[in-house]
């Protein structure tokens, strides 16, 4: 159902480097304007939605953090289907409003359908217990960490202390691939470790991302002493930076540090996990335990390209950016919105020029929506009246008082008959069409004619309409199964007869065809 036309924040959707399916969208609402946090008159986050496609597609969410007194708050939105790259998507956000009820987490457009259980493995966005996944995993809290407690890139994160803090969980062994990612602060000048699958036992199964002491990223698999691809990127002590690593298979990992991938072949390993630790490596005890924060930590369960862990780098590296300016209102917004966002640095904070700029674009919403109304009314499936009156010019056919229903039923009859040349193909499409149903057979009869058999609804006009279709002079017969599977007795021929209007039969009319199915109707 499409939701209302007015009252929400829509911004253009930034294009990837290639088309993303299923992507997620993160959304730092506290860049929303003043207009959409002026309608917000609840606490409570999921009573907001998001959609697309002029609001007739409603999108999954995840209202992770919302503060209406603050006026901030944080909401990953599942794009479901593709993002195009040649398309300008429209994206739309509503505010939280009493008039709304609240998203539940197993509601069709909740958090549990924002994150695909077939690739999210689990999704702490704050970087400590709590697992937003439909998986639910119970993350424990260690050595009196405190999960959210401190400020992220966006959102809350987790302060761990480097020495006894971590959040772990058991879970279930998984194969390949296998993709992690999470952002994480640090002075980055010992080894430590963000984020570690493990055997949880004596330490012979690794998949983890860590920290070097040379200030990089690193990914480790295999037992003690195993392989590890290390980034290129030199880290930045005490700043946020963004890290990925991606098992592909046996003999192929990845680290992505800040979006600059690398990658190694390794010798066969195949991880045997049963243990998911944050803030650590968990064997045993706990080892080279993390000291910073750490915040939007992913496992999925495939291997996401170049292009889409770009896209989730900028997301976050910088949200308002990335987005650029939220319009608020209807949507006259959409041609405003891609001319603000292409004005150059210097009129940021012009906010009546914009205005301006805006009253003079907005009447091509209105020739937009024009034409698209216009080609929409020139399809035949939803022409009506005179649009319909046009359709049967093109093709040859006048009205003759019929209602457009059963007009359009004609129309669609004779472009089949103009576009026929004869063939087979062209016969069996037309029947297709005449009689509706689920299969067609042809069967050729000796010297020159063929038989049609389907389970569609067969018109009482079917001969005189196939022998429009048909080549000239060829004999056509046509049997009506009624949805049921044709009959024949055991050792007949199952040939059709010709001497009556009922008869039994069989779709392929083999010396085979056995015993069973029902009566047919012969038109001839």
């Amino acid at each position: 159902m499409a939701l209302p036309e007015t009252d929400f924040a829509s911004i253009i959707v930034p294009k990837g480097e290639e088309i993303l399916y299923n992507n997620l969208l993160y959304v730092d609402l506290s860049n929303m304007k003043q207009a959409w946090w002026d309608t917000v008159n609840t606490t409570e986050g999921p009573r907001g939605r998001a959609a697309k496609d002029s609001g007739e597609v409603e999108l999954p969410t995840d209202w992770i953090e919302f503060n209406q007194g603050a006026q901030t708050g944080f909401v990953c939105i599942n794009w479901t289907g593709q993002l195009l790259i040649d398309v300008d998507e429209i994206l739309r956000i509503y505010p939280p409003t009493t008039s709304t009820l609240p998203l539940a987490k197993t509601d069709p457009f909740g958090s549990d359908e924002c994150y695909d259980p077939a690739n999210v493995l689990m999704f702490s966005p704050n970087g400590g217990n709590d697992d937003r996944s439909s998986n639910g995993f119970t993350l424990t809290e260690f050595g009196g960490v405190v999960s959210g407690g401190v400020a992220g890139k966006i959102g809350s994160a987790t302060d761990y202390n480097g020495t006894t803090q971590y959040v772990s969980t058991v879970i279930t062994d998984k194969d390949q691939p296998l993709t992690m990612m999470a952002w994480s602060n640090s002075n980055y000048s010992t080894d430590e470790t963000i984020i570690s699958l493990t055997d949880g036992g004596a330490g012979t199964s690794f998949f983890e991302t860590f920290v070097e002491s040379n200030n990089k990223f690193a990914t480790f698999i295999g037992s003690v002493g195993g392989a590890s691809v290390v980034s290129n990127l030199v880290l930045t002590g005490s700043t946020w930076n963004h890290s990925v690593s991606v098992f592909v298979d046996e003999t192929n990992i990845e680290i992505f540090s800040n979006s600059v991938g690398e990658s190694k072949v390794t010798s066969s390993f195949e991880p045997i996990i049963s243990n998911l630790t944050i803030g650590g490596s968990k064997y045993a005890t706990l080892n080279f335990p993390f000291d910073g924060q750490i915040q939007q930590v992913f496992v999925f369960t495939d291997v996401k390209s170049q292009a889409w862990i770009n896209y989730a780098y900028q997301q976050t590296n910088d949200n308002a950016g990335f987005w650029g300016e939220w319009s608020f209102g209807t949507d006259e917004s959409e041609f405003c919105n891609r001319a603000v966002t292409r004005l150059i640095e210097q009129f940021d904070q012009k906010d009546d020029f914009k205005k301006y700029l805006c009253a003079l674009i907005t009447p091509f919403d209105d020739i937009k929506d024009m034409l698209n109304d216009l080609q929409f009314k020139r399809n035949l499936d939803n022409a009506e009246g005179v649009q319909l009156d046009g359709i049967g010019d093109i093709v040859g056919l006048a009205r003759g008082g019929l209602s457009d229903d059963d007009y359009r039923v004609q129309i669609r009859i004779k472009i089949v008959i103009n576009a026929s040349n004869g063939e087979t193909e062209s016969v069996i499409a037309a029947m297709l069409i005449f009689a509706g149903g689920t299969f067609v057979d042809f069967i050729s009869l000796f010297p020159a004619g063929f038989i049609l058999v389907s389970d569609g609804t067969i018109p009482s006009n079917i001969i005189p309409l196939l022998e429009q279709v048909a080549q000239a002079g060829v004999r056509l017969e046509v049997y009506a199964t009624y949805g049921e599977i044709p009959f024949a007795f055991d050792g007949d021929s199952g040939d059709p007869p010709d001497s009556s209007t009922q008869g039994f039969s069989e779709p392929n009319y083999g010396p085979d065809a056995g015993l069973g199915g029902s009566f047919v109707e012969k038109f001839s």
